[in-house]
């Protein structure tokens, strides 16, 4: 079930996260798709060590583009496959699709 229907869930989306937002929001945990392009894991790590929130990474696929993959050539010169498994490393949790209960 999405986030955004859980009865009693409060889910905020942001782009980019600074430490009033964390403040104010006082979240319990960091739900983040892959991780965040605009915060450092290691800012993260500091606000999660300040305020005590978890940090769950979902990863719907796999991180590691196929060679013949129109966007891996921008996929690996930008670094993405060792940013997600930075994000990975830290995660409190991990969350993914299981594919084979869609058979």
């Amino acid at each position: 079930m999405p986030l955004l229907e859980m009865d009693g869930v409060d889910v905020y989306i942001r782009n980019l996260l600074t430490e009033e937002i964390i403040e104010h929001l006082k979240p319990d945990a960091l739900y983040l798709n892959r991780g965040l392009a605009r915060n450092s894991v290691e800012q993260v790590l500091g606000w999660r060590e300040k305020y005590g929130f978890s940090i769950i990474v979902d990863i719907d696929d796999y991180w590691h583009l196929h060679e013949s993959h129109p966007m891996r050539r921008a996929w690996v010169q930008n670094g993405i496959p060792g940013k997600i498994e930075r994000w990975l490393s830290v995660a409190d949790v991990v969350t993914t699709v299981a594919y084979r209960d869609w058979e």
